[in-house]
């Protein structure tokens, strides 16, 4: 059994996840995302890209939630 790794360009991520060049950027000097450079190109595994979604999405949900107002009994 041969192991395949699905990878993106940073295009892709972008679309996929509906981000920037430039936040993708930034999240990859916070080591948020690992990649590699090919030639004049960065990759990105599908695995890595979903635990980026997942934490992106994680961040937006806490600022959500931190604006609900709190009731004191």
């Amino acid at each position: 059994i041969k192991k395949v790794t699905v990878t993106l360009s940073a295009d892709e991520v972008c679309e996929v996840l509906k981000i920037n060049p430039e936040v993708l950027e930034d999240r990859r000097r916070k080591k948020w995302i690992k990649s590699w450079p090919a030639g004049d190109y960065r990759y990105y595994k599908a695995y890595d890209v979903a635990a980026l979604s997942e934490r992106l999405n994680r961040r937006k949900m806490l600022r959500r939630l931190l604006k609900i107002p709190l009731i004191s009994s």
